[in-house]
């Protein structure tokens, strides 16, 4: 069963400094900025301290959705305990029930991404 795990907030490159908005594509260092605003005016060390803050609030929200998922569909699709293993009524109910979770998932970050867009950002 292939489960694609994905998060509402694409996940920041480690590598990717804060400071490394300006050129280029930046996918993850334009997340970046559009998180945490204008950063220009931060020395580097408090630039560093809010990247960090926002990797652990991504692995946070991450965790989370994952824990939620796990929990509603072992809820709906597990009914008994008969065998260690998963009996294929249940493995399909997991597999249906984890491929919609993700699917409404995604769906929800694509519209909170198009919300966001509209938005105007102060300069």
């Amino acid at each position: 069963m292939d489960l694609t795990f994905f998060s509402p907030l694409p996940l920041r490159d480690s590598k990717t400094s804060p400071s490394s908005s300006g050129g280029g594509g930046g996918g993850a260092a334009a997340m970046d900025k559009s998180l945490l605003g204008d950063l220009d005016g931060l020395p580097e060390e408090d630039k560093m301290r809010m990247a960090a803050m926002v990797d652990q609030l991504q692995i946070r929200d991450s965790l989370r959705m994952y824990n939620s998922l796990v929990e509603r569909c072992f809820t709906d699709c597990v009914d008994t305990f008969r065998r260690k293993t998963l009996d294929k009524q249940e493995e399909s109910c997991v597999h249906r029930c984890a491929e919609k979770f993700l699917k409404h998932s995604m769906r929800v970050g694509m519209r909170f991404a198009e919300l966001n867009q509209g938005v105007a950002t102060p300069d």
